[in-house]
């Protein structure tokens, strides 16, 4: 009986469609650590979107683990010296980062 309500189950398509997802990770979660602010960065290069002003089409995003800080930049090309010159000093606290309004 247990056999033949699997291959129902397999064959239903409503089954198929409506069953539970699982939440739960293929791989136990290995948390990124960072000793103090500052101390460690990810870089990611996002694009080619359409140009902008400037024939800028790709961005730069920079995120420090510790803090979840963000710094971002728009570029026309990718190069190692646009990546260097983004600010990855701590944050300037007179810039007010934009909130969007609902």
């Amino acid at each position: 009986m247990h056999r033949d309500t699997q291959v129902l189950i397999l064959k239903c398509k409503d089954c198929q469609v409506h069953r539970p997802v699982p939440r739960n990770p293929q791989q136990s979660l290995t948390p990124i650590t960072s000793p103090w602010p500052f101390y460690k960065w990810g870089i990611d290069i996002m694009g080619p979107f359409p140009e902008g002003d400037g024939k800028v089409k790709f961005l730069i995003v920079a995120m420090n683990y510790f803090t979840k800080w963000i710094e971002a930049k728009a570029v026309a090309t990718i190069s190692g010296g646009q990546a260097q010159s983004l600010s990855l000093a701590k944050p300037d606290p007179s810039r007010k980062a934009h909130t969007p309004t609902r």
